[in-house]
């Protein structure tokens, strides 16, 4: 065998036991903490709180067109979760032009959640119709 086919092989080995190391740790809590009350699993959060939360993630966007190979992007994003709700992720992955100007629709595909922030909007007074 040739010396860069035997490095090849061996960096792929250890990419492979690296992977092996982490993934029982993260399948054992599978459940994002981002605030007290505040958890996300898979595409689905859950408020426990008298807030609402802006809950903000990375959604990972799969892009498979005709004519170039599939692809990922990372695509900022973020969804309002009320007061003792439970809510879906739908992340909306915007459309890319391919090399040959095909609009290329992406499709979530996975979810990195990075952080919730409380957002209590106080609701709108509408006017009364008094002058004071």
């Amino acid at each position: 065998m040739n010396k860069r086919l035997v490095k090849a092989l061996g960096v792929a080995a250890l990419g492979i036991a690296a992977t092996g190391l982490f993934i029982p740790q993260a399948a054992a809590d599978s459940v994002t903490h981002l605030a007290p009350g505040v958890d996300c699993e898979e595409w689905q959060c859950t408020n426990n709180t008298n807030d609402e939360y802006q809950i903000e993630y990375d959604a990972h966007c799969l892009y498979t067109g005709t004519a170039e190979v599939p692809h990922l992007v990372d695509h900022d994003d973020s969804t309002l979760i009320l007061p003792h709700k439970q809510g879906i992720i739908s992340p909306s992955c915007p459309p890319e032009s391919d090399k040959k100007g095909n609009v290329v629709d992406g499709v979530p595909f996975d979810v990195y959640y990075r952080s919730a922030q409380v957002d209590n909007v106080p609701p709108l007074r509408l006017p009364t119709g008094s002058a004071h």
